[in-house]
């Protein structure tokens, strides 16, 4: 008897959760959309304004309590790239001095981390600042011969990074439901 009450309420829990997560009852649900992404790139890396409205978008599309609405009635995002730069995080060198000559006894690792300073406005249409903040994204650039292709990947993990950082600001933030 015990088991049966046991397995009906988690049956009746699985089925709440589910009902409220589909009908809305989530967190931001009285964030009143987005209506315009716009991207400010002032770094030296061309292809992040790209990279960085994908990842957006893909936040958008994928993230609980975020939306596009209508530009009159949704609100505009601002994501200006600040800076990026890239530095030696980790030096591993598990050789020792006698046996460098021998392959076998230990290995060596370079890797970097490419860093991406970016900061987020939410407005209205009137112009007023609803919501700002500041994030960091970072993406691992191990060492490679062709550094190149791994530093395109460390890019574009660092975008995803801030992507994720900015839905999450705005998902998190108390919005009321007269906030436009």
């Amino acid at each position: 008897m015990k088991k049966t009450l046991a397995v009906i309420l988690l049956f009746c829990l699985a089925c709440v959760s589910c009902v409220s997560y589909h009908s809305g009852m989530r967190d931001g649900e009285h964030f009143p959309g987005i209506a315009t992404v716009t991207i400010v790139n002032l770094t030296k890396e061309g292809t992040l304004s790209s990279k960085m409205k994908r990842s957006i978008y893909e936040q958008i599309r994928t993230r609980p309590g975020l939306r596009r609405k209508a530009s009159e009635d949704g609100v505009n995002l601002t994501v200006t790239l600040l800076s990026q730069d890239t530095k030696n995080v980790a030096r591993a060198e598990t050789r020792d001095r006698l046996s460098r000559d021998e392959d076998d006894k230990g290995y060596q690792t370079v890797l970097s981390r490419v860093f991406l300073d970016a900061k987020f406005v939410i407005s209205d249409n009137e112009g007023t600042d609803l919501l700002s903040g500041k994030v960091r994204g970072q993406g691992d650039l191990p060492w490679m011969n062709d550094q190149n292709i791994a530093y395109q990947d460390a890019c574009t993990q660092a975008v995803l990074d801030v992507a994720r950082q900015v839905a999450e600001a705005i998902t998190d933030a108390d919005w009321t439901k007269d906030a436009k």
